[in-house]
């Protein structure tokens, strides 16, 4: 409105006034020769004005943009340029290229023409489109947004445009839920996941949802178990007993610990109201342990409290038990005694822990009175069994695996005999 008060004013009749003018203020650099492009801006705020208003200004630059030689209508000169300060053919060129590339979109492409122009390009997409609107090759006479443009001349689609076929999902029309299932079912697919992998090989019906569950909302979904056909229902829609019931359906089972559980849970003697994964089902419904789910009274070490390391060495040495092997046997036959470990290692591996021999009572001192095997013929023995590291023999230590003629603190009494040549030579990784 500004700009055509502004040209108003200056074409407005006067005594002793001859000419109107329109001074556009222009920054150049002499030495690239180009026009400033944020300055410009101002420049091209002022032609489109000017253009909504005179489609002259259209033509001149339309026919400067295409090099056309033809004369529309009697012209007046638009810019009139000082030779002595500027270059007018250079200025001339620049202003028309930068013009004509913003002001093209009065002037855009017939539809038709434009979907005939488009479509040569064979686009299988709107991603694909929208790479080209970006690259250099984009005809500046088609509009990036052509579903805008083109919204009450003939647009009917990006599919429609391209010439894909293709159809917003909004825009397709479904088979009703129950034929959709009647479809899907013959395809004998499994899982949600086999379904998404059915859609990445492109061949599924155009009138059958890529996404059923939000296609049919609020006509006939169920889940993907009812949708396939497999009859399969997801937990958290599946009415399980209450907690105590499935405990008493467990019980005469006498499954000892979760791998026995987890054998019968997939072994399809499982009812269907007894959950897979008790510990989820049942999280905020009764949920204690597994020992309390089957029974067993057995409860993880993560949940026990225990006696303090002091406490453990003191009982230890009071069972008189001579390795790691009688104290495992020691925890079968007592079960129910919560306060001590099972892996006493890893409870107090912060707490003082340093070895079994230490913990029995049977350190270096009553080991130099066993008649273990000299440091060569140990090696000999636990290469066969491909350790790897320090971490590993101790673990291996802990297994009935262990020779009794090779000491558990194997570095520590090598060492004392001056035989010790490192874990790597003792494991024989260096052989």
């Amino acid at each position: 409105v500004d700009i055509v008060q502004a040209l108003g004013r200056a074409l407005r009749k006067k005594d002793g006034k001859d000419f109107g003018y329109v001074v556009l203020p222009v920054i150049y650099d002499h030495t690239s020769h180009e026009i400033d492009n944020e300055n410009f801006q101002e420049i091209l705020n002022v032609v489109r004005g000017l253009a909504a208003n005179d489609e002259r200004i259209i033509e001149e630059f339309k026919d400067k943009s295409q090099n056309s030689s033809r004369v529309v209508g009697a012209r007046e000169e638009i810019f009139r340029i000082d030779p002595e300060l500027l270059n007018e053919r250079e200025l001339v060129d620049n202003l028309n290229i930068k013009l004509w590339e913003k002001l093209s979109r009065f002037n855009w492409m017939p539809f038709k023409q434009a979907r005939e122009f488009v479509r040569k390009f064979k686009f299988k997409s709107t991603n694909e489109w929208k790479n080209y609107v970006k690259s250099d090759q984009r005809n500046d006479l088609i509009p990036a947004n052509p579903g805008r443009v083109y919204k009450s001349n003939g647009w009917i689609s990006y599919g429609d445009f391209l010439g894909n076929g293709k159809i917003a999902t909004q825009q397709r029309v479904f088979l009703n839920y129950s034929e959709a299932k009647q479809f899907v079912s013959g395809l004998n697919l499994k899982t949600h996941i086999e379904w998404l992998d059915y859609l990445k090989k492109d061949i599924k019906p155009d009138n059958i949802p890529s996404n059923p569950q939000k296609a049919y909302k609020n006509d006939g979904w169920i889940g993907y178990g009812d949708f396939l056909g497999t009859g399969n229902i997801s937990n958290k829609k599946k009415k399980f007993l209450s907690y105590e019931e499935c405990k008493k359906f467990v019980e005469p089972l006498k499954i000892k610990n979760i791998r026995e559980w987890n054998v019968f849970s997939s072994s399809g003697k499982r009812p269907k109201n007894v959950p897979s994964n008790p510990q989820l089902a049942y999280k905020d419904n009764g949920w204690i342990s597994y020992g309390d789910f089957l029974g067993t009274g057995v409860i993880a070490d993560s949940k026990r409290k225990f006696k303090s390391f002091n406490e453990f060495k003191v009982f230890v040495k009071s069972l008189n038990i001579n390795s790691s092997k009688e104290y495992r046997n020691y925890l079968k036959n007592n079960s129910l005694q919560l306060d001590i470990p099972s892996s006493p290692e890893q409870v107090y591996k912060n707490s003082g822990w340093t070895t079994w021999p230490d913990i029995l009572g049977k350190g270096l001192k009553d080991a130099k009175n066993i008649d273990y095997l000299s440091y060569s013929n140990a090696k000999k023995i636990i290469k066969k069994f491909k350790l790897e590291t320090s971490t590993n023999w101790y673990e291996f230590c802990k297994t009935d695996s262990k020779p009794e003629k090779i000491p558990t603190s194997a570095k520590r009494y090598y060492e004392n005999n001056g035989e010790w040549k490192g874990w790597a030579d003792f494991l024989g990784k260096e052989d």
